[in-house]
C-alpha cells in the first residue's frame, strides 16, 4: 500500500510538471501571437495609420487609466511588445506639464512597469533556453545575430551591459532574454534594469514636459540623440573598464 501511495504521488508531481510546462507554453504562444499580429499589421499598413491608431490608444488609455495604464503599458513595452516607451512617457511628460500628474508617482510607475515587463522577458529566456529563442526571437524581434551578440557583450563587460543596453535602439528591451539564457542571477538583473529604465524613462518624461503640446515629436527627437547617448556611454564605460583593469 504503501509503494502504491508514493507511485501514485510520484505520478501526481509529474502530472503537476508536464501541467506547469503547458501553461508556460501556452502563455508563451498568446505572447508571440500577440506580437505576430502587430508585426503584420506594421507590414501591411507601412506604419502611418497603425502608428496613429498606437499614438491614439496610449492617449486615451493614459488619460483615462492614469498611473495604472503607465504601468500596464510599460509592462508591455517590457515585455518586447512593440509600444514604444517613447510615446507612453513622452504623454505622461507632457500631462506632468499640464498639471495632471505628478512627476515622481510617473517615473515610479513607468520604472515598475519596465521591471515587471522585463522580469517577463527574463522568465521566458529562462524557461525555455536559447533553442527556443532562436526559433521563435524573430517575434519577440530577436535574431539570432542580435542573440549573439548581447551574449559576447555579457562575457566581455558582465552584467553592468543589462544597464548600458537601455539606452541602445535595438537591445533596449531584447537584452531581457539573454540575459534569462544565461542565468543571470535575479537580484542583479533586478538592480541593473531598475536604474537603467529609471534613467531612460526619467529622460523621456524630461524632454515630454519641455516638448510640452510638442511632445508628439519625440521620436524624431530621441532618433538625433540616441546616437551621442550611445558614444557617451560606451565612453563612460570603457574608461570605468579601463580603470578597474589598471587597479
Amino acid at each position: 500500500m504503501k509503494n502504491l501511495a508514493q507511485h501514485r504521488s510520484g505520478g501526481l508531481y509529474r502530472h503537476r510538471i508536464v501541467v506547469r510546462k503547458r501553461i508556460y507554453l501556452l502563455m508563451s504562444i498568446v505572447l508571440i501571437s500577440t506580437i505576430t499580429a502587430l508585426l503584420l499589421l506594421l507590414e501591411e499598413s507601412h506604419s502611418s495609420g497603425l502608428m496613429l491608431w498606437l499614438i491614439d490608444l496610449v492617449v486615451e488609455s493614459i488619460a483615462f487609466g492614469g498611473y495604472l495604464a503607465i504601468t500596464l503599458l510599460m509592462i508591455l513595452d517590457g515585455a518586447c511588445i512593440p509600444i514604444p516607451s517613447e510615446i507612453i512617457l513622452a504623454f505622461s511628460g507632457f500631462l506632468i506639464w499640464s498639471g495632471r500628474l505628478d512627476v515622481w508617482t510617473t517615473v515610479l510607475s513607468g520604472s515598475l512597469g519596465s521591471l515587471l515587463g522585463s522580469l517577463i522577458a527574463y522568465v521566458i529566456g529562462l524557461k525555455f533556453g536559447r533553442e527556443f529563442i532562436e526559433r521563435y526571437g524573430c517575434y519577440l524581434m530577436l535574431s539570432r545575430k542580435t542573440l549573439d551578440t548581447i551574449e559576447n557583450w555579457f562575457k566581455r563587460y558582465g552584467k553592468v551591459i543589462i544597464l548600458v543596453s537601455r539606452f541602445i535602439p535595438g537591445l533596449r528591451t531584447a537584452v531581457s532574454i539573454p540575459a534569462g539564457i544565461g542565468r543571470m542571477p535575479i537580484y542583479s538583473f533586478v538592480i541593473f534594469t531598475v536604474l537603467g529604465s529609471t534613467l531612460w524613462n526619467c529622460l523621456l518624461i524630461y524632454l515630454g514636459v519641455k516638448l510640452r503640446e510638442n511632445w508628439i515629436v519625440i521620436g524624431a527627437l530621441i532618433g538625433k540623440l540616441e546616437i551621442p547617448i550611445v558614444l557617451t556611454l560606451l565612453l563612460a564605460l570603457g574608461y570605468v573598464l579601463l580603470f578597474h583593469k589598471e587597479s
